[in-house]
């Protein structure tokens, strides 16, 4: 969980480092919808903060479920972008930052799982690594 938690942090770095050159560019991520997923990815990662103090494994299911939401709408958002990239090339640089921070913010909420997965191993005994407990067809994996 600590190296998960030191990549979540490398991560962050990176996020902190390619923003710094967007802030002319506020209306291309509001367009794009990029504070929806900033705020996904801030409330996973107080979700993994909260199970890693207190041991309560109820955040799991709201890990996992907002893993989801970040990595669709990564994926969407990459997309557009893309698309975009083809269609005006004066975008290139700051769509390539955006590409790269929403790479940033997928994997921070891929390490959140990872984290969610080992909380719920120590605590309840259980193994749901490669699971996905937010589904119903998994219902006796996460309580």
């Amino acid at each position: 969980m600590n190296n998960d938690l030191e990549r979540m942090g490398d991560h962050a770095v990176g996020i902190a480092q390619k923003i710094e050159g967007m802030c002319d560019y506020r209306e291309i991520l509001m367009e794009h919808g990029m504070d929806e997923l900033v705020g996904k990815v801030d409330i996973i990662v107080k979700d993994v903060i909260n199970i890693l103090n207190t041991k309560n494994t109820a955040f799991v299911r709201d890990i996992f479920a907002d893993a989801a939401v970040i990595e669709e709408g990564t994926q969407k958002m990459t997309a557009k972008i893309l698309e975009e990239m083809m269609q005006k090339q004066d975008v290139i640089i700051v769509a390539t930052n955006l590409i790269i921070i929403l790479t940033h913010m997928e994997r921070i909420a891929g390490y959140a799982t990872n984290i969610a997965e080992s909380v719920v191993f120590i605590v309840d005994g259980k193994m749901i690594k490669h699971k996905h407990p937010e589904r119903d067809d998994n219902e006796e994996v996460v309580n």
